[in-house]
């Protein structure tokens, strides 16, 4: 390389901040276009987050976990009945079913704590990092462990909390 082509080079002044964070900044560009390994990256990203939100979770080997640390599982459902009304029908997914509503005002008595575990967007997150959670949240608050129910909300969203919460009873 010739001395006039470094000048060709432009150092870009974002590389050093990419190694801190994994948003995408500093993609570069070709022409008006981002390079192609960027939009094959972006393709890929996409898709995994396409997977991670369809993908089901593992109700029963999560509920095998959570029973063999000793915590205490009800299962229920929110008002979407399947994956498509959950992702097109948001709503449906904080609303506790009225199935559901029932069976857990009949549940047990009311507990001072009530935690809940939802599929959510990622089922992947949820069942990866659900028991370590409770575990170290156990080991931190002192309650009666024995009664406090771990609901885990199928097709539910964070708002579905509300309705369980209320339904059980919990005073938190």
């Amino acid at each position: 390389m010739h001395n006039d082509d470094k000048t060709l080079i432009q150092a870009n002044p974002w590389d050093e901040l990419r190694c801190h964070t994994n948003a995408r900044i500093a993609l570069g560009r070709v022409g008006s276009s981002l390079p192609t390994r960027e939009v094959l990256k972006f393709g890929l990203a996409h898709a995994q987050a396409r997977d991670a939100v369809h993908r089901p979770l593992d109700f029963t080997h999560l509920k095998h976990e959570l029973h063999a640390e000793g915590f205490r599982t009800l299962h229920v459902h929110s008002n979407a009945q399947d994956r498509q009304t959950y992702l097109l029908r948001p709503d449906y997914g904080r609303q506790l079913h009225d199935e559901s509503r029932i069976y857990l005002e009949h549940a047990l008595p009311a507990p001072e704590l009530a935690v809940v575990i939802c599929d959510g967007l990622s089922s992947i997150a949820a069942q990866r990092h659900s028991l370590p959670l409770l575990k170290a949240f156990r080991e931190r608050f002192s309650t009666d462990w024995a009664n406090t129910p771990v609901v885990i909300a199928e097709q539910g969203r964070v708002a579905i909390g509300d309705g369980i919460a209320v339904a059980l009873r919990a005073r938190l």
